[in-house]
């Protein structure tokens, strides 16, 4: 399981499809460090998350912070609703491929990316794409850590180092 880097871009990127309560929210990419964030972040808000995960221990994983459903992303077997089209109001695309997570939003629907993605990408008029970058600005960064601090937010640890072994750690 891959969980990388859970900086700055989450909360940005949660704004940026302005999830309404039990609106229906993908995260492409829940199992890395910022999807895990935004799963989190996502249900806090009312919406109810999707989340891809592969195996059984991923689907574990993004289930225990929240994520209401899980889907199988690989080989593009994505379906929402497992993801009909028309399903999705937003999506968050961390990770795969992004015209398929877009062709699972509803005419109308958002989705926020981190890897690029734009509209013209997507091959959709009628959806709202916008590409993000990390912003870490100190409201956000405070923003996160109240959250850890008060244990709403929760920042999966894979596993530790001591000091001496950290080259072993990239």
């Amino acid at each position: 399981m891959r969980r990388g880097y859970a900086g700055p871009p989450t909360p940005s990127v949660q704004c940026l499809t302005h999830p309404e309560i039990g609106e229906t929210v993908l995260v492409s990419g829940a199992t890395d460090g910022v999807g895990s964030i935004a799963v989190q972040l996502l249900k806090a808000a009312g919406a109810r998350v999707i989340a891809t995960a592969a195996s059984q221990e991923e689907r574990d994983f993004v289930t225990a912070l929240g994520a209401d459903e899980t889907i199988d992303h690989r080989g593009g077997r994505a379906t929402a609703g497992q993801g009909k089209r028309g399903g999705l109001d937003a999506a968050l695309h961390f990770a795969g491929d992004g015209a398929a997570v877009a062709a699972l939003l509803r005419s109308s629907g958002r989705l926020a990316s981190t890897l690029g993605f734009s509209a013209e990408h997507g091959g959709r008029d009628d959806v709202t794409v916008t590409s993000i970058m990390a912003n870490p600005v100190t409201a956000t960064l405070n923003r996160l850590a109240t959250a850890v601090a008060d244990h709403t937010l929760r920042v999966p640890i894979q596993r530790t180092y001591a000091l001496a072994d950290v080259p072993q750690a990239f």
